[in-house]
């Protein structure tokens, strides 16, 4: 229970902290280091110069405790045991591999930066192929340097045989941009790019 201070014992800390040793005002007060400090505190009780020339450092005089502390040249019992910290029967295995790991000729779906979903096959551990590249493959060969596999009907799921096709990658990336549009359309485009920027700009704060 919390004991409140009483006259005597502040009194007692006023005329006694400034020399005395904490262990000597742990026994004559009857309370603990820690509320001595905090009382000390609290009345902004100073160490003297004095106390300090005794080389106490404002500390107790290394008494208190010391039946419990390690000695001198003490060598604790676990020195050079391999300790277990637990746990052990729930750790992961040396090859352990999880519940979801994949096996050779898995196909999972993955979707790209752009939002388009792609199928891809692993080959081996940490290596996969877009599967319709490997579909391609199986029926004519490797891509030649340069080209591209693609899907007729732009269907990124759709990897029949009759849906691919191989072309150049500068073909693909004409059918991909701007480029695949009628003159009139590229200048709609364009028109409606430089409208957009202009109302960018109007909307910002000034």
């Amino acid at each position: 229970m919390r004991t409140p201070w009483t006259k005597t014992e502040i009194q007692y800390l006023k005329d006694h902290y400034h020399n005395d040793s904490m262990e000597d005002l742990v026994k004559a007060l009857n309370k603990s280091i820690s509320k001595i400090r905090a009382q000390a505190g609290y009345l902004q009780l100073h160490k003297s110069q004095e106390f300090f020339q005794k080389g106490l450092g404002g500390r107790s005089t290394g008494t208190i405790g010391k039946s419990t502390r390690f000695q001198k040249g003490h060598v604790s019992w676990n020195k050079g045991l391999h300790i277990n910290t637990g746990g052990i029967q729930t750790q992961f295995k040396q090859g352990h591999k999880p519940h979801n790991t994949k096996h050779d000729g898995c196909i999972a779906q993955r979707r790209d930066k752009r939002g388009h979903y792609h199928l891809w096959y692993r080959i081996s551990e940490g290596k996969w192929i877009q599967y319709h590249v490997k579909i391609w493959i199986d029926h004519h060969g490797s891509v030649p340097k340069g080209h591209c596999v693609t899907f007729k009907n732009r269907d990124t799921i759709d990897c029949r045989i009759e849906n691919l096709e191989l072309i150049t990658r500068l073909e693909n990336m004409h059918r991909n941009s701007i480029m695949r549009f009628p003159e009139d359309i590229r200048k709609t485009i364009h028109a409606l790019k430089k409208l957009k920027k202009v109302i960018h700009e109007k909307d910002k704060p000034e």
